[in-house]
């Protein structure tokens, strides 16, 4: 008879797997940590969310490394034969990025085609993690958000804020403030959303559960940041061909 090993293994999951894979879709611009789902405006009115705290890589934009911090901010760009949007490693990273490389090209081209300039822009966006004070069954969530539609608003309140009124570091998990939401529905051409009109703050009943925060992954190492060359075979909507033993990369090179 066999015997079982005693060493600790941690398996994946097949359902997930095969939820991905019979769903059609799998996230472009981040990882997803097991258990997490995402959060969505989905009807206008008054909401009230409670924002938590991560802690900051070296790749984040506003927090120093090892702070506790709320948002990791990055850009965009929509390409490839379905417009899915990819992260930009030029303006998230500081990195070479062939969409904005393009999209400098067509500018400076006089012939060019301003309505492509246009959309390969790289737009600007933040991952938050939060709590849905009307739906706390389904614990936290990470938002995804246009910072136009959220972010923009959230810094206005805070920079116009007095510094005694503490908005600042509304995200504290023990003195913190809930995020009052205001929302309005909107539209863009036949395109319909959510966005945030109004932000306001009110003092929190309790503090927030270490365990809900304490061991979140951090948001900044979530982000998917392909590789120059990864992301202009998807720009130019390319194959990538396949090697020996049934391995490939990006430019059907053999290594």
């Amino acid at each position: 008879m066999a015997v079982k090993s005693k060493k600790k293994r941690k398996l994946s999951s097949a359902r997930k797997k095969a939820e991905r894979h019979s769903s059609g879709f799998e996230r472009t611009l981040n990882d997803t940590p097991d258990g997490i789902q995402y959060f969505k405006l989905n009807q206008g009115g008054k909401k009230r969310i409670e924002i938590l705290p991560f802690t900051a890589t070296a790749d984040n934009k506003y927090a120093d490394k090892g702070e506790l911090h709320f948002e990791t901010t990055f850009w965009c760009h929509r390409i490839g034969a379905d417009s899915l949007p990819y992260v930009c490693p030029k303006r998230t990273r500081g990195e070479r990025c062939p969409v904005c490389e393009e999209a400098s090209k067509v500018y400076n081209d006089p012939d060019g085609d301003e309505d492509l300039a246009k959309s390969l822009r790289a737009k600007e966006r933040q991952l938050l993690y939060i709590l849905d004070h009307d739906d706390m069954d389904k614990g936290v969530q990470i938002w995804d958000m246009s910072y136009f539609l959220f972010g923009k608003q959230l810094d206005e309140k805070i920079n116009l804020s007095d510094e005694e009124d503490g908005y600042d570091q509304f995200f504290d998990p023990d003195n913190g403030l809930t995020v009052k939401l205001g929302v309005v529905e909107d539209s863009f051409a036949t395109h319909k959303f959510y966005k945030v009109a109004a932000i306001d703050f009110a003092k929190r009943k309790e503090a927030i559960d270490t365990d809900l925060w304490e061991d979140l992954p951090s948001l900044d190492s979530l982000l998917k940041v392909h590789t120059y060359d990864e992301l202009k075979v998807i720009m130019n909507m390319e194959e990538p061909e396949p090697e020996d033993d049934g391995k490939m990369t990006m430019n059907g090179m053999i290594k």
